[in-house]
């Protein structure tokens, strides 16, 4: 099946700031085909960390699957 529409959304995600965070959501992003980052936004205060990632994608099944795998990430407390 070959899909054709994209649209742009937006994953809000929060956690506990760690070295090499910004680098293991990153490579979620990477591992899932035909996703494409339109902008990242991260920011720390206190040791959490709160950002939002701006994707294209081409259903509400890829976004349940990039906040399923962003929540997978250690530290990571919430993806929505």
């Amino acid at each position: 099946m070959h899909r054709m529409l994209k649209f742009v959304t937006t994953i809000y995600i929060k956690g506990i700031d760690a070295q090499g965070m910004l680098c293991s959501i990153a490579d979620v992003i990477h591992k899932r085909l035909n996703i494409s980052v339109k902008r990242i936004t991260i920011g720390t205060e206190d040791g959490i960390f709160e950002g939002q990632i701006e994707v294209c994608v081409y259903d509400t099944s890829d976004v349940a699957r990039i906040c399923e795998d962003l929540r997978n990430i250690e530290n990571v407390t919430s993806a929505i």
